[in-house]
């Protein structure tokens, strides 16, 4: 039986009780809808509280699928909701989250211009020194204007060991920021010396290249427009893009694969590993689940083979 959404409650509880099935018609039914304030709240409570695995309505892929929705009704408050997001103290990488967030920066700063610019630029900043994470909120800097925001964004570079430094200098140079060129250059000199590091001064050599050299093309076929891209230009259709991304991997999957990869970079860095940043994640059982669906543990089984008399 197909599911018809009839109206904007029945399409919040679909979004809120799929679970890891993309919940396509709710999603663009909330798209396609008028704006209004449930619907930007709606938005606005579950990107909040995406990472926040205390909350009781913490729910990744509602926040996700609610962030799918804001594209078509955004609002200056998703900005703060968005900078929330990423300042968890039990912060998970999940990639589609991650990028639909990145991807949500790059619309409201160019909707909103310095009222979200001015907010994104100051996170980037106060978390760059001790956190991964500010680099999915760099879009900001494309439209941030040059005169303005130019010895700020200099100042993201003073230390050459923080955190996304290496992404956050690229994205200065790839926006044509020409007044961070010296201060590469001072970093590719620092770089060079560390073995660990190196492969950073290559980056930023070809980061200067890229911006000072006129129809520059690498020997791969990728050209100075394409270095040059925020990720908000690069992205397809939703449609599309999430048809092609969502696999069905489950959640608690992914970030046993995070948690792993995590434990690999902590042991490259010579860093302690902290298994509190990964807290058990069980599968999540959907409200609306048919016996000859796959099963939502991820087991390859169907759900009346596998999960639905436990």
């Amino acid at each position: 039986m197909k599911t018809k959404i009839i109206s904007k409650k029945g399409a919040f509880r679909l979004i809120e009780t799929a679970g890891e099935r993309m919940p396509y018609k709710a999603i663009k039914y909330l798209r396609d809808h008028e704006t209004d304030e449930e619907i930007i709240q709606r938005i606005v409570k579950y990107l909040k509280i995406g990472y926040n695995w205390n909350h009781p309505d913490n729910n990744i892929d509602a926040a996700l699928w609610y962030g799918i929705v804001a594209e078509n009704h955004l609002d200056l408050r998703m900005v703060d909701a968005i900078i929330e997001l990423f300042s968890k103290d039990k912060y998970i990488d999940i990639d589609s989250l991650n990028e639909q967030a990145s991807y949500l920066v790059y619309k409201l700063c160019e909707k909103f211009g310095d009222e979200a610019i001015e907010k994104f630029i100051d996170t980037i900043e106060k978390m760059l020194p001790t956190e991964y994470r500010c680099l999915y909120l760099t879009d900001c800097i494309y439209f941030a204007d040059k005169e303005k925001y130019g010895e700020q964004l200099l100042r993201l570079l003073d230390n050459p060991n923080t955190g996304d430094i290496l992404f956050v200098a690229t994205t200065l140079a790839n926006a044509n920021f020409t007044n961070v060129v010296p201060r590469l250059k001072e970093l590719i000199s620092i770089y060079e010396k560390e073995e660990k590091k190196d492969w950073y001064a290559g980056e930023l050599e070809e980061a200067i290249v890229a911006m000072t050299q006129k129809d520059w093309q690498q020997p791969y076929g990728e050209t100075q427009k394409d270095w040059q891209q925020p990720y908000g230009e690069t992205r397809k259709d939703w449609e599309e893009h999430y048809r092609h991304q969502i696999n069905n991997t489950p959640v608690h999957e992914q970030m046993q694969e995070m948690k792993e990869r995590a434990k690999v970079i902590a042991k490259e860095r010579g860093e302690e590993f902290n298994e509190d940043l990964f807290p058990d994640v069980k599968p999540q059982k959907p409200t609306h689940i048919r016996r000859n669906d796959p099963c939502y543990c991820g087991s390859g089984k169907k759900y009346k083979r596998c999960c639905m008399n436990k």
